[in-house]
């Protein structure tokens, strides 16, 4: 294309794909560069859906429907809409200021863990964990939970890759 790469100039770069290509499709990854274009899509249920099991084929979306519930990440209104409103309540910006200082104190003692290890990942042990710890105690889980939950978040994060949708 003769324009730098995303990782070279990314700005750049999304500047001449909206421009040459709005809708750019990479392997099985479909860019969607233009405002109008994304509002349209994430408006259009009937046309463009998030529920990908029916692509699937038959045989696999009923083995998902049998062993899984879809995620709400992969659910079309009206349904994400009124399963997002009863999630979304407990994450509302007063509830978030409400639980500042617990996550300014948990965000200290993740980094005292990562002062105190040899060896230490900042996205693995700070990026990652902070955002899990945060919201699983804002929902209420038990620690002796914690693990089972952070597994679950990694599955809703890679649904093709055995997650729990």
């Amino acid at each position: 294309m003769g324009i730098p790469t995303y990782k070279e100039e990314p700005f750049e770069w999304y500047r001449e794909m909206r421009k040459s290509s709005p809708v750019y499709r990479e392997g099985n990854m479909i860019h969607i560069f233009k405002y109008k274009t994304i509002s349209r899509i994430l408006s259009d249920h009937q046309n463009f859906s998030s529920q990908f099991r029916d692509l699937l084929g038959e045989e696999m979306a009923a083995m998902l429907n049998e062993k899984t519930t879809p995620s709400i990440l992969l659910l079309d209104s009206p349904l994400h809409t009124t399963l997002r409103s009863l999630v979304g309540s407990a994450f509302t910006p007063r509830s978030i200021e409400l639980f500042e200082p617990r996550i300014r104190e948990l965000a200290r003692m993740l980094v005292h863990a990562i002062v105190e290890k040899e060896n230490s990942d900042v996205v693995s042990d700070l990026s990652y964990q902070l955002p899990i710890r945060v919201i699983s105690e804002m929902l209420g889980v038990p620690e002796s939970d914690s693990e089972i939950f952070r597994d679950w978040s990694d599955k809703l994060q890679h649904p093709l890759e055995g997650g729990l949708i």
